[in-house]
């Protein structure tokens, strides 16, 4: 393909990667933070493989939502007309006219509308009904819900210490709203990873072990322990200021304070957070006003 050359011949400052994805034949797994230019390496892309001769109408392009391909295909559109207006001859003004035709036909949209389509033009293979629907978030909510109401109502009539200590800890009103919010959320990020149930049972586990030793408190141990930079480096500065000032002697007390303080961070067991919460008793620490 003589065109295929063009790809590269503009003012796209393309990395070796996307060099590398827009035009490697076969299976390629391409991984990039956003803005990153992912979506105009995938439209290159698709300009190369109708640059090799395969028809729009056989490329299935799945974005996230149906902006992202609407947005897609408009960019994609105006690549074609700019593809065709370089060609050199021919063959490649042929493929890219096709290929501009073809578009309003491509298979670009979203994972549920090509499933929906998908259905919809085999429904007596599959033996379902070609007047499916697909359920919208406001009846999946009302189903949610329900479910909540089955759920909540056995705990409560079995009077689980589990849930009630749950309930206890988690909402903040007489009504159950928090609750119900809480376990949606979770329930929303479990349902959505290919291995939901793996995940369910490694976080579980995680809760079923020593909370001293799970990974909920090796977070809850960095954030301490950042915290605690924080106070050391503002006590060094106190100090500091204590010392320029001239007037250590008026300041004897806190000073000393200070000193206790720093004394208590770099003693303190940072090996667990049992260590930590044992020896941590910040109340008795009589912390008085920093000098100005």
């Amino acid at each position: 393909m003589t065109n295929e050359l063009r790809i590269f011949n503009n003012d796209i400052p393309w990395t070796t990667k996307q060099r590398q994805a827009i035009k490697e034949d076969g299976e390629v797994l391409v991984s990039a933070s956003a803005g990153s230019g992912k979506t105009l390496t995938l439209i290159h892309r698709i300009i190369a493989e109708i640059g090799r001769g395969t028809s729009l109408r056989r490329i299935l392009v799945l974005a996230y939502n149906n902006a992202a391909g609407e947005e897609l295909r408009d960019r994609l559109s105006s690549e074609l007309y700019a593809q065709l207006m370089g060609c050199k001859n021919k063959e490649d003004e042929a493929l890219f006219r096709q290929a501009i035709e073809d578009l309003p036909f491509a298979n670009i949209g979203t994972t549920h509308s090509f499933c929906s389509q998908t259905i919809r033009q085999n429904f007596e293979v599959l033996d379902i009904s070609p007047s499916f629907e697909i359920l919208s978030d406001d009846a999946a909510q009302i189903l949610i819900n329900n479910a909540l109401d089955v759920v909540f109502d056995k705990y409560l009539e079995n009077q689980d210490e589990v849930f009630l200590e749950f309930g206890d800890i988690f909402s903040f009103s007489r009504g159950d709203d928090e609750l119900r919010d809480i376990v949606t959320r979770l329930y929303s990020i479990i349902d959505i990873r290919p291995d939901r149930d793996l995940f369910f049972n490694t976080v579980k586990d995680c809760y079923e072990k020593d909370v001293y030793d799970s990974p909920f408190a090796e977070i809850v141990k960095k954030m301490y322990l950042e915290s605690l930079k924080k106070i050391e480096n503002e006590v060094l500065v106190c100090q500091k200021k204590i010392k320029l000032s001239g007037k250590a002697d008026e300041y004897q007390d806190l000073s000393d304070v200070y000193g206790d303080i720093l004394i208590y961070i770099n003693t303190c067991n940072h090996s667990k957070l049992k260590n930590i919460i044992d020896i941590s008793n910040t109340k008795e620490m009589n912390l008085k006003t920093k000098p100005n």
